[in-house]
Formats: C-alpha cells, structure tokens, sequence
C-alpha cells in the first residue's frame, strides 16, 4: 500500500463515526418530516435506521409512536417497554398501572 493511501484510509477510519452519528441525524430529520406527512411507514423505517446507528433511547419512545399511530399495537407495546427498560422509574410506574 502506498503511504498516501495508508493515510487517507486512517483518516477515513477517523472520520467514521461522526459520519454516522450525522447519519444518524440525517436519519431523524427524513423520519420527522415522513411522521408530520403521516407516513408511517416510511417514518419507521427512517426511526430504525436512526437507532441502528445511535441507539438513543429517545427514538426508541418515536418507534413506539409511530408503531401504534400506524396500527401495529403488539408492535408499539414491545418497543415502549424496550424503552422503558432504560428508565427503571418508569418502568415501575408501567407495571402499577
């Protein structure tokens, strides 16, 4: 490998995970802009990708909106304890109701 290219690659390395954490904003934006068009499924898929790259527990609790606004309330259960299950004091006020 030559030297240049040895340091382009590391610096594309370094680069790497800004590059998705803007992905992932990226991802968000087109997520909101389909949920305010009422398109759910185009805003899930964009939600996922979010949180495939940051699992931020927040897009977890827009998963779980956009699962039950669409009808799929199995779905919507699942991911609203999947986040709660970030958040110990909300998860014990969900089990007492």
């Amino acid at each position: 490998m030559k030297p240049h290219a040895a340091v382009f690659s590391l610096a594309v390395l370094a680069l790497a995970p800004s590059a998705h954490a803007q992905s992932a904003d990226e991802h968000l934006a087109r997520a909101m802009t389909f949920y305010n068009l009422q398109d759910w499924p185009h805003a899930l898929a964009e939600y996922k990708a979010a949180y495939s790259i940051a699992a931020n527990p927040d897009v977890l609790w827009s998963i779980a909106q956009v699962e039950r606004l669409s009808g799929d309330c199995r779905g919507a259960i699942f991911t609203y304890k999947a986040y709660a299950r970030g958040d110990r004091d909300l998860l014990a006020g969900f089990w007492r109701h």
